[in-house]
């Protein structure tokens, strides 16, 4: 797996008279709070994007249902486990809290071709349940 990068910034106001040890110190819990679930997401994103180029295809081009391997996730309403395609990001993507900290994860579909049903196999692989935010 190619290597990812993921920077992190800190914003630190000074305009006032300087930065004080209490400044730091909010800006440096701030970003041990949030900084394990970004490189979480960050980590997943590529991997899911990889997988779904195996699976289904490339962008713009699914395979024939027929030539697509079976899939690590099923339908959600058929359970079918091949034919499938993309079909854009759900808007807002989806927010997880986990033992890192809070994961926002990009919500990226597929379409079921046996039923027409969308959903974010995603979610499934990484054993997320369906509703609870």
């Amino acid at each position: 797996m190619p290597a990812t990068h993921r920077s992190v910034r800190i914003d630190l106001d000074l305009s006032s008279d300087g930065v004080d040890l209490a400044c730091l110190e909010v800006a440096a819990v701030d970003f041990a709070r949030r900084a394990p679930g970004e490189l979480v997401a960050t980590a997943v994103q590529p991997m899911a994007g990889e997988l779904f180029d195996v699976i289904i295809g490339p962008r713009a081009f699914p395979a024939d249902d027929d030539a697509q391997p079976e899939a690590p996730w099923a339908c959600t309403r058929c359970g079918n486990r091949r034919g499938f395609r993309r079909r854009g990001q759900r808007t807002g993507g989806r927010t997880v809290l986990t033992k890192a900290g809070r994961v926002r994860l990009a919500a990226w579909q597929v379409e079921c071709r046996r039923c027409g049903r969308r959903y974010v196999p995603v979610l499934e692989l990484l054993d997320v349940a369906r509703h609870p935010r």
